[in-house]
């Protein structure tokens, strides 16, 4: 049974009445904000986006570089290469990352696994004796016989 209303009003929360339109459930006036926002969520979105780079050019303009800096530059970057060859002061690479003050992730940015793997080949990491070692723990009630 339909009613006809000049305007949609709201009944309860989240239930609104339409003009010859039954009332909207939920699930269907979750669907309706959806499709009001989204709209209004790309402009927003858009707005970011072109702030953004209006600031970028901004800055350029003004002789200022915009954007994030970089931690590596050419001279850092030879710096690092020499001190993955010295293997005697700096053994791990861990040692390497502290010394130059970094952070590990913008160091695997400029140094995969198989950059750092040509710069020190062999320094490999040796065979740990423990590490074959197989161990077997007991548990407690394989331990009954102690109780006897």
């Amino acid at each position: 049974m339909a009613r006809v209303l000049p305007k949609p009003r709201l009944l309860f929360w989240r239930c609104v009445d339409f003009p010859v339109v039954r009332r909207i459930r939920l699930l269907n006036a979750w669907r309706l904000t959806e499709l009001i926002r989204a709209p209004l969520n790309e402009r927003r979105r858009e707005l970011i986006v072109e702030n953004t780079r209006a600031g970028l050019e901004a800055a350029r303009r003004q002789g200022r570089r915009g954007g994030l800096h970089w931690v590596m530059d050419d001279e850092r970057r030879k710096q690092c290469e020499a001190m993955l060859r010295d293997t005697r002061n700096y053994p791990f690479v861990g040692n390497v990352i502290d010394a130059l003050g970094i952070g590990r992730t913008a160091f695997c940015q400029h140094f995969p696994p198989g950059r750092i793997r040509e710069l020190r080949p062999e320094h490999d990491r040796p065979a740990q004796p423990h590490a074959f070692i197989q161990f077997s723990f007991m548990r407690w009630r394989d331990c009954s016989f102690f109780l006897v």
